[in-house]
């Protein structure tokens, strides 16, 4: 690693150890990420669309620190990579090793993202059925309640002969 005339690392010279953390502070965030499946699926199960919204809000600024990191990861990577020989092989399947456990972290957030907007989409089912049942007994008692003004009877009766 080549100092500056100062005695002081280069930015490129600290890219590696500075990569490092970025990939650990990436799987925290996502760690942090999974772990908001809990209070999301409760949200979704107990129907608390309060609690759904704060779910949402707490994912969306780890979302948002994600995608900013993700930045500073790559622009980390090209100049780990610009440094060709400097970096080691052992440093390198450092790096694939922890790349790896980024990409494992968000496997499992996508699987069980995944598995909550099925859950979602059959609760929006449950409740589109249930809107429908409402619509159609309105219809019903309308059917049978008192007709335009000056009628007094119901438009239609149930008879027997």
């Amino acid at each position: 690693m080549g100092l500056s005339m100062q005695g002081e690392l280069r930015p490129i010279d600290n890219a590696y150890p500075r990569l490092i953390e970025a990939l650990d502070a990436q799987v925290r965030l996502l760690h942090e990420l999974e772990s908001t499946r809990d209070s999301q699926r409760s949200a979704i199960d107990h129907d608390e669309p309060d609690a759904m919204l704060g779910v949402l809000d707490a994912r969306q600024k780890l979302v948002d620190a994600l995608t900013t990191l993700d930045r500073e990861i790559s622009a980390l990577r090209s100049q780990v990579e610009s440094q060709g020989t400097r970096i080691t092989a052992s440093q390198r399947d450092e790096l694939a090793r922890r790349a790896g456990v980024v990409a494992q972290a968000i496997q499992r957030v996508l699987v069980g993202d995944a598995q909550d907007g099925e859950a979602l989409e059959r609760r929006r089912i449950a409740l589109k059925g249930e809107i429908e049942g409402v619509h159609d007994s309105r219809r019903a008692m309308n059917a049978y309640r008192p007709g335009d003004a000056g009628d007094s009877g119901a438009r239609f009766q149930d008879r027997r002969a």
